[in-house]
């Protein structure tokens, strides 16, 4: 498997994003909560998690995702809830305490306001059962969007797209009705499934993220586009996850996978000492 040119890219982009990390936590002012209310949510976390365990990644968004939920139910999902879900998730444990920069509060604020006038534009239209799968779905992408300001998934995307890069040209498709951008994205997923664990709530927040790259910094009109348009975006990604090639293609991918999940461990191990 040549994979040479592929890896020395990845090696730059990995080195890029630990410098960058540096600089991040130069940011002077941190949130703080108190430890002795933090071991008791966390004790809470740990005995929840004990009875449904996922992987680590998966159990903070879970976390995140619960926490949207219930405010959502008491009608205070708004922007100002921000700093107290991010102290949530500290006494939980899910985030590092007097880590944290302050300026991350302002951002959160922005993201669950661009939320808001979502949740806004498709309660005015929709009803019953359709309404409560929309706003479950938005409500798990809202929470990775969220978990990946705090734990950033630069490292994992790195990785994927350089197993992407290697294997996009030895994956064969039978049959000529699969045009290759729905290629493209079924390997995409696959991989995703097969090297980080990516479940399809992650995949979605990826696939949204992909048909809308202005999604991240998303205006009024872009939200109002997405909203006006909801639901063919939405069957559009269900279809994608739902694909009869799926399977099929993660289990082509075993033997690749298995070199990248090692490169990937490798790399999540040495951090900023990679050599």
């Amino acid at each position: 498997m040549k994979i040479s040119e592929e890896i020395i890219i990845l090696y730059q982009k990995i080195r890029n994003i630990y410098e960058q990390r540096s600089k991040d936590k130069e940011e002077e002012d941190k949130i703080e909560v108190n430890e002795v209310t933090g071991n008791v949510s966390a004790f809470y976390e740990k005995l929840r998690n004990s009875v449904d365990f996922k992987e680590v990644h998966l159990l903070r968004r879970f976390a995140i995702e619960r926490n949207l939920k219930r405010r959502l139910m008491l009608e205070t999902l708004k922007p100002s809830i921000s700093r107290s879900l991010i102290e949530d998730m500290i006494r939980s444990k899910y985030l590092e305490n007097n880590a944290i920069p302050e300026n991350k509060v302002h951002t959160l604020e922005r993201v669950i306001s661009k939320y808001n006038k979502l949740y806004s534009i498709l309660n005015d239209v929709y009803r019953g059962k359709e309404r409560e799968e929309y706003f479950n779905w938005i409500v798990g992408v809202q929470a990775c969007e969220i978990d990946t300001l705090f734990n950033p998934e630069d490292i994992e995307d790195a990785v994927v797209e350089a197993m992407y890069e290697v294997t996009k040209t030895r994956v064969k498709f039978k049959g000529d009705n699969v045009d290759i951008k729905e290629k493209d994205i079924q390997l995409y997923i696959a991989i995703h499934k097969s090297l980080v664990k990516s479940d399809n709530t992650i995949i979605s927040h990826h696939l949204l993220n992909l048909y809308f790259p202005q999604w991240e910094k998303a205006d009024d009109s872009i939200i109002k586009m997405l909203g006006s348009n909801f639901p063919s975006i939405y069957n559009t990604i269900q279809n994608h996850l739902n694909h009869p090639y799926q399977q099929k293609l993660f289990n082509s991918l075993k033997e690749p996978a298995i070199t990248f999940k090692i490169l990937y461990e490798l790399i999540l191990e040495k951090g900023s000492s990679l050599e």
